[in-house]
């Protein structure tokens, strides 16, 4: 249906069926414009299920007499709609079998992921406990060294003096530094807690000099 706005007028005017030219300061749309008639729309409201049908008068006030066509249609269309909602069922379970496959897919790739992150991480953190070990390891290792060229020749370290100082700056850092402190410190903490008194380090010569004044107490009898 074609409706012409006139500018001058500030209205719409309706056009006949014949088409004519537009004049200047007219132009032309299309409007949807109420017929007057009535019409029945019956449809699925269910979703994955498109079903619907339309019923429109003819003539205004016709409605009612197409009450018998659209029970009988209905009563068509049932076994229709029972299947197509059947389909739809299967193809939403189908659909979400699938999704959960697919999320149990990405869980697994992305707790894989973060295990290959995490097992990155710590190596790193290896690597970073290993320099430090390193370093807190050769500079006690450069203190035991000095106080051995001193002992070597007869001197010793002059108390709080400057090489001193410098001795005990170097193994602050070494402890600072050492991953084994903290380890230490742990270990430490649960043997005090569990009343656990540590080992004497093993000594092949002390182990034989027990042996001797064993033996020596055996024969005094």
């Amino acid at each position: 249906m074609k409706v012409v706005h006139d500018h001058v007028l500030h209205d719409y005017v309706r056009l006949d069926g014949r088409k004519r030219a537009v004049r200047p300061g007219e132009w032309t749309t299309d409007r949807w414009l109420v017929s007057g008639r009535l019409g029945l729309h019956v449809y699925v409201a269910e979703r994955g299920v498109t079903w619907e049908q339309y019923w429109r008068e003819e003539v205004s006030g016709d409605l009612p007499k197409l009450f018998t066509e659209v029970a009988e249609e209905l009563e068509k269309a049932v076994p229709k709609i029972v299947k197509l909602k059947a389909e739809a069922k299967r193809e939403a379970e189908e659909q979400q079998r699938k999704w959960d496959a697919e999320s149990r897919e990405m869980e697994r790739r992305d707790a894989e992921r973060r295990r290959e992150e995490e097992e990155e991480k710590r190596l790193e953190e290896l690597s970073e406990q290993l320099k430090d070990w390193r370093f807190a390891r050769d500079a006690r290792a450069l203190v035991g060294q000095v106080r051995a060229e001193v002992a070597a020749r007869g001197l010793r370290i002059t108390p709080n003096g400057p090489v001193e100082k410098w001795i005990r700056w170097v193994l602050d850092r070494a402890d600072d530094v050492d991953p084994v402190t903290d380890f230490r410190h742990d270990i430490e903490m649960v043997a005090e807690k569990h009343a656990i008194r540590a080992r004497p380090a093993y000594s092949p010569l002390g182990a034989r000099l027990r042996l001797q004044r064993s033996r020596q107490g055996l024969g005094s009898r």
